[in-house]
């Protein structure tokens, strides 16, 4: 499918491609027809919406009949309000919520069967990492073949195990060093549960390193290479202290490289600045000032 790590795509659709449906239904389409009354059609759509994020995505389609054609169309209000809306009320009750798209096209061709006031309606599911997803009947629903049906017991504790099997997701974030305030540290930090493994990280341009790393040379920083980071296992390092301006307001453009559980690679580019993550310091006290006042004192008592 197209459309199962971006369900947005779905809005690309024209007509035409409704005539590029299957003839049949499968585990990832789903066919309405323009007759469902109105209570079917909304527990249709919380099956469908729980079947196919708990599936890896799905296509349901109403207002057409059983072999894919238009078939008249839904009507484009249910009441006083649009029926977009009414599916987004619908779909608001499966728990989670996952990623999803409405589309909906009208008669623009004559040729096709679908009424002036009417429209085919298409919902687009995409690809759940945060399942299992519950209809308001308290079922976990998943795709059979054609089929929307019941999750047995052990499909819903393996897709509840999945969720620590998902993509890691690392981002770069400033902080302050916990031991000394005048210090920002730059940090590798897990967004999910998922860990990342043989993690290379990378610069683009040569940061202010304020602590000096061996492997690292001032006209080539090589990638730093760790084995995990995870979410009680991030990276932090000293960047930079604040009262160096120049230091502070430097762009870093972050350059992150790992792997998930089953060896799939994955790379990501940040674009990030100190100044603009962390408010500045409550003293810019550099480590010369205090050399200063200390000389200071040793001079007043010579004296």
């Amino acid at each position: 499918m197209i459309f199962q790590n971006d369900p947005s795509k779905i809005k690309d659709w024209t007509a035409n491609e409704l005539s590029k449906l299957p003839q049949n239904e499968d585990d990832a389409h789903e066919y309405k027809s323009s007759r469902i009354d109105k209570k079917n059609l909304k527990k249709s759509i919380r099956k469908a919406a729980s079947g196919f994020w708990n599936s890896g995505g799905g296509l349901l389609v109403i207002g057409v009949k059983d072999n894919g054609e238009p078939d008249g169309g839904v009507s484009c209000f249910v009441g006083n309000i649009s029926r977009r809306d009414w599916i987004d009320q619908v779909i608001l009750d499966v728990k989670p919520q996952a990623e999803y798209a409405i589309h909906k096209i009208g008669n623009l061709n004559s040729k096709i069967n679908i009424d002036q006031d009417g429209a085919v309606f298409l919902i687009a599911f995409g690809e759940s990492k945060i399942g299992p997803h519950m209809a308001p009947d308290n079922v976990y629903y998943m795709r059979a073949g054609a089929h929307t049906v019941p999750a047995p017991h052990f499909i819903t504790e393996a897709i509840y195990a999945r969720r620590g099997l998902s993509h890691p997701a690392l981002k770069p974030t400033f902080r302050r060093k916990p031991k000394d305030q005048r210090v920002v540290q730059l940090g590798i930090i897990a967004l999910n549960e998922a860990p990342a493994l043989e993690v290379k990280i990378n610069f683009k341009n040569n940061p202010p390193i304020y602590d000096v790393i061996s492997h690292m040379k001032e006209d080539n920083i090589s990638p730093l290479e760790l084995g995990v980071i995870n979410q009680t296992n991030p990276f932090y390092m000293d960047y930079a202290v604040t009262y160096r301006d120049e230091y502070f307001d430097k762009e870093v453009i972050c350059m992150i490289e790992y792997k998930d559980l089953v060896g799939n690679n994955i790379e990501n580019e940040f674009r990030l600045v100190a100044s603009e993550e962390i408010v500045p310091a409550l003293t810019n006290t550099s480590p010369l000032d205090k050399i200063e006042k200390h000389l200071k004192r040793i001079k007043n008592k010579i004296k």
